[in-house]
């Protein structure tokens, strides 16, 4: 049977739709299990309350892969880094800090708070049908309610694409099943707001997940004291 050539036309543009569109769920749908996701900074108060907000970062990356997960953030010219290692086949969570050539390890258990976290008080989350896309995913958003002196009240975004078992059992967010895209804390009193701009699916190095040489092993007093010289608020 000889086909016309507008037969052959539709049935090209048939193909070509079905493919774009396999390829547009394919990023949509399917589960990332490994890449990046950087996320932008924002402080919240003012650089002329507290001076030393200008030299803080401004940006934190997030790498992911088999089921691990390691967030760094760099700042004052790259002199120190700051990070947590999540490895959930080994159940642990490091916080690492850098300081010029010396370099120090908080670790705790798979479930505990980790490094910064402690003080944030007790919160409740209440999820929301609502949805909202962030750095190109649609994510679900819930509303945090922490209760003290002042109630504070604001709203996160997480997504269920980023496949990490148990993203939040080592922050305060632990109630929420999927990775945060948009969220905020506070750390030695500065409160800290982190959107994502990106996520990358990539290949991330094994590298990325190891401790650094010479690591310094140090109990949660001194890893306190440590961060302290760089982020508390001048007096």
């Amino acid at each position: 049977m000889k086909l016309s050539k507008s037969y052959i036309f539709l049935l090209l543009v048939l193909l070509t739709t079905e493919i774009g569109c396999s390829d547009l769920n394919l990023f949509g749908k399917k589960k990332i299990k490994e890449g990046v996701i950087l996320y932008n900074i924002t402080y919240l108060e003012e650089s002329k309350d507290n001076p030393l907000i200008a030299l803080l970062p401004t940006s934190m990356n997030m790498l992911f892969k088999s089921n691990n997960s390691v967030v760094k953030i760099e700042g004052f010219m790259g002199l120190f880094s700051f990070y947590y290692i999540t490895l959930n086949h080994e159940c642990f969570n490091s916080t690492v800090l850098r300081i010029f050539d010396k370099t120090y390890e908080y670790k705790i258990d798979c479930g505990k708070p980790a490094f910064g976290y402690q003080n944030m008080g007790e919160l409740s989350i209440t999820k929301l049908e609502e949805t909202v896309n962030i750095a190109g995913l649609d994510c679900k958003r819930a509303k945090i309610t922490i209760k003290g002196e002042k109630t504070l009240e604001f709203f996160v975004a997480y997504t269920d694409i980023i496949d990490i078992d148990k993203p939040n059992q080592n922050n305060p967010f632990i109630g929420i099943d999927g990775v945060l895209m948009e969220f905020q804390v506070n750390l030695n009193g500065i409160g800290m707001k982190f959107t994502a701009q990106s996520v990358t699916e990539s290949p991330v190095s094994d590298e990325e997940f190891k401790l650094p040489q010479n690591c310094n092993a140090v109990d949660f007093k001194k890893m306190e004291e440590l961060m302290g010289s760089f982020s508390s608020k001048p007096k």
